[in-house]
């Protein structure tokens, strides 16, 4: 049985909507969506940007870590690339 391939990427989860997010390549700005504004953005530059509204950046600061995603780093840029969007946003609790 082949494994599968996996990917260390780094993520933000927003304190009010709870949504996981990574940036998927360079220039790959995310934002959750909420009034909070967290961010996120770089890929696999070397660097990673992140961030949100003033009141609420020590928590997205606190929330910023890593994890393995089943994708290579060639599918994650080509997803942001071609704006395939299948990648990018880790499932909220609760959702499948």
């Amino acid at each position: 049985m082949k494994s599968k391939t996996k990917t260390r990427v780094w993520t933000i989860t927003c304190p009010s909507c709870k949504k996981e997010m990574y940036s998927r390549a360079p220039h790959d700005f995310r934002e959750c969506g909420c009034a909070t504004r967290a961010t996120v953005d770089g890929g696999f530059a070397g660097y990673i940007r992140y961030g949100a509204e003033p009141n609420s950046y020590i928590k997205v600061r606190n929330s910023f870590r890593y994890r393995f995603i089943v994708a290579t780093k060639q599918q994650l840029y080509d997803d942001w690339n071609y704006r395939y969007n299948k990648f990018g946003i880790i499932a909220q609790r609760g959702d499948k």
